[in-house]
């Protein structure tokens, strides 16, 4: 039997707003490692607008534990898909989150982190079941 699996790896250094960004993914995972130039950190999750073909009708984020989140969004039907379709996912950070800010639209979250380090490392994980 042969398996085959495609990992992506990108990375984007942004010097005028301090922020580095490593991301690696496969079909279902991913790995992100963030670098900050200054002493706040903070990483904003967008649960509205377009995900690839989709627009994003419903999204929720819960913390369940200081370092994990679990949530949902609902992708619009497609031509393609003509139902709506639900993914769960769970992020686990290697740093505490602090805070949870929601955007007046109620679609982003702001987590403001508690890291002593200029790095902070994201492993995602979805499920469409």
């Amino acid at each position: 039997m042969i398996i085959f699996c495609f990992v992506l790896t990108m990375s984007c250094q942004k010097p005028r707003d301090g922020v580095g960004v490593e991301l690696t993914s496969a079909k279902r995972c991913g790995f992100h490692r963030y670098t900050f130039d200054r002493e706040k950190a903070a990483i904003l999750i967008n649960l509205g607008g377009k995900l690839g073909p989709s627009v994003i009708v419903d999204g929720s984020l819960k913390k369940i534990e200081r370092r994990v989140l679990v949530g949902e969004l609902s992708n619009a039907p497609t031509i393609r898909r003509p139902r709506p379709a639900k993914v769960f996912f769970r992020i686990e950070l290697d740093c505490d989150i602090k805070k949870i800010s929601l955007s007046e639209n109620k679609d982003k979250f702001l987590l403001t982190l508690d890291n002593a380090s200029k790095e902070v490392n994201m492993k995602v994980g979805i499920s469409y079941t």
